[in-house]
């Protein structure tokens, strides 16, 4: 593919070898699926009708208070509440002294998942001086394009993992399994192709940044899709290009962990995630 100026005819042929690796999405799901994949989430989260006053807000502080301190940035942050946000935020800073957490985020997932995605969107506002909300992202798509946006989040996934493995309160392992509990409440009915690349990129990303001790930033190009070639794209040290030995059941499997976490134990899913980053990461040494 010509990546530089494929034709339209190019790219439907590519969107169709897109789909052809992820399945063709049902717009919804009947009842009964609903019913099954919610009863799955469910005993995956082992969290029945949590309540926002149970929620560990330590463990939300701590996370912050590090992020500020590894950033050398002021913390001015007095009190974190819990209260309902709009649509698509997760965190909001009010007069830069409050910290509000989304409370269906508080209800859903553990403190050690939402801790990460609140030092993700703390990444973004401080370091790389984007507001995270819905209004403020979509202006940048439209001045950046979706593929610089996938990487300044593979970036800020990167940032916020070596925090926490810096910290001692995570290693690789345990990013997985956080993920996976992530992942099994949060499912897109028709994922998109960008989200794909950008869970794949930010795991094999941050697995080559351990394995080489310096910054990775990459993404695979699931549109440029070749039998057991993975065609990956690094930016970090300028920008180029690799095409990788993969296996293609090997990525479509992946592929299916990140559509159908529920649908896997914790141990399946992390194992079969860890061997695919490890494989992909030792051919971008």
């Amino acid at each position: 593919m010509n990546l530089e100026n494929p034709s339209i005819k190019t790219k439907i042929k590519a969107f169709h070898q897109f789909e052809a690796l992820i399945g063709k999405p049902k717009s919804v799901l009947n009842a009964e699926e609903r019913t099954t994949r919610n009863e799955n989430v469910r005993r995956i989260l082992n969290l029945p009708n949590k309540e926002v006053q149970n929620f560990d807000l330590v463990t939300i502080k701590n996370a912050v208070d590090n992020f500020f301190l590894k950033h050398s940035l002021p913390n001015n942050i007095q009190k974190i509440v819990i209260q309902p946000l709009k649509s698509g935020m997760i965190m909001k800073v009010l007069d830069d002294t409050t910290l509000i957490l989304e409370e269906a985020m508080c209800k859903t997932q553990t403190p050690e998942f939402s801790s990460l995605m609140v030092v993700h969107e703390m990444y973004h506002k401080y370091v790389q001086n984007m507001e995270p909300n819905m209004k403020d992202i979509k202006y940048y798509q439209d001045y950046f394009g979706q593929q610089t946006i996938v990487e300044m989040d593979i970036d800020a996934d990167i940032e916020t993992f070596m925090l926490a493995e810096k910290q001692g309160t995570l290693d690789f392992e345990k990013y997985l399994t956080a993920i996976h509990k992530g992942l099994s409440y949060s499912k897109d009915e028709r994922p998109r192709i960008f989200k794909i690349a950008r869970f794949l990129g930010s795991l094999i990303s941050i697995k080559a940044t351990l394995s080489n001790n310096k910054k990775l930033i990459g993404f695979p190009y699931l549109n440029e899709i070749n039998k057991n070639k993975l065609y990956f794209a690094i930016i970090s040290d300028g920008r180029k290009y690799a095409n990788l030995e993969v296996e293609y059941e090997k990525t479509k499997q992946v592929i299916d962990l990140y559509q159908n976490a529920e649908n896997y134990s914790v141990d399946e899913f992390v194992n079969l995630l860890e061997s695919y980053c490890t494989k992909v990461a030792q051919q971008l040494e």
